[in-house]
């Protein structure tokens, strides 16, 4: 008994009401799938040829889709920079806001004895005799004696 009469009788036990020697109406033509590959080339070199491919493909009424896609763009840009920007002006508003009526709280007499009670920030830049000593040898260890003498060398004095 060859396989395809014991899958016919394996069907007829599982399924009796199943009619048998059923054909299918369909065949493959004769070397399919040997020439598959070589028509399937030659159908994309055809439709290459007919429609060369091109980066973009614009039709004559497709001005109308990029000058709608650029106005979109503006009002997007547009809407975002003066929301962005009337949320900054509101803020330093708000702030303005908040310290006069704050400072209308406190009298002249106060807000001089403050201002004359506090040392003005640093209004002079450190100089070189603030730092100490020891810190300086500590960043200057590793560099060579002698690229430190052409450094100060190279340093414009101030001396008359």
């Amino acid at each position: 008994m060859n396989e395809k009469e014991s899958i016919q009788n394996e069907l007829k036990e599982i399924a009796p009401g199943l009619k048998s020697g059923i054909t299918t109406p369909y065949q493959v033509p004769t070397n399919y799938f040997e020439n598959l590959s070589a028509n399937v080339l030659q159908q994309i070199h055809r439709q290459s040829v007919k429609n060369p491919a091109s980066l973009f493909n614009l039709k004559k009424n497709s001005w109308l889709t990029v000058a709608a896609a650029a106005s979109v763009c503006g009002i997007l840009f547009a809407s975002l920079y003066f929301f962005t920007a009337r949320q900054q002006n509101e803020s330093a508003a708000d702030t303005t806001k908040w310290v006069k009526k704050e400072i209308t709280n406190f009298s002249e007499e106060s807000l001089s004895e403050f201002v004359q009670s506090h040392a003005p920030i640093q209004t002079t830049t450190p100089s070189v005799a603030a730092v100490d000593n020891k810190e300086i040898a500590q960043l200057v260890k590793d560099i060579p004696t002698e690229e430190l003498s052409t450094f100060l060398n190279e340093i414009p004095t101030n001396t008359p």
